[in-house]
C-alpha cells in the first residue's frame, strides 16, 4: 500500500447490487450507499446516513469475496486466482479467442 499512489487504490472497487441498495466500496475503504428504489441515477449517497446498511452489505461483500484492499493486494502480488478451479481447453481457446488469456 506504502507504495503505491492512493489514486491507484482507490481504482480498485467492489459493489453489491440488489433491489434496495447497492454499495460501492473501494481499496482505501471508502464507500458509498444508493437506494436503487428511488435514486436509480446514483445522486445522494447514503454511506453516512445508513451506517447499519453499510455495515451489512459490507460483510456480504466481505463474506463472498473478501475486502477490496486484501483483494488488491493478493491481485499486486501475483497471488490473485492461484486456487481457481481449472478450465477446460474449449473455454481457454475461447478466452484466447477474445484476448482475454495469452
Amino acid at each position: 500500500f506504502n507504495s503505491v499512489s492512493e489514486s491507484e487504490w482507490g481504482s480498485y472497487q467492489v459493489a453489491l447490487v440488489d433491489n434496495t441498495y447497492k454499495l460501492i466500496w473501494d481499496a482505501t475503504d471508502r464507500v458509498e450507499l444508493y437506494d436503487m428504489d428511488t435514486d436509480f441515477w446514483e445522486t445522494t449517497d447514503l454511506a453516512a446516513d445508513e451506517p447499519d446498511v453499510v455495515k451489512t452489505y459490507q460483510e456480504r461483500v466481505r463474506a463472498a469475496v473478501g475486502t477490496p484492499r486484501d483483494n488488491h493486494e493478493a491481485y499486486r502480488s501475483g497471488e490473485m486466482g492461484k486456487n481457481r478451479t481449472k478450465q477446460s481447453e474449449t473455454v481457454q481457446d475461447r478466452l484466447r479467442e477474445l484476448g482475454y488469456v495469452e
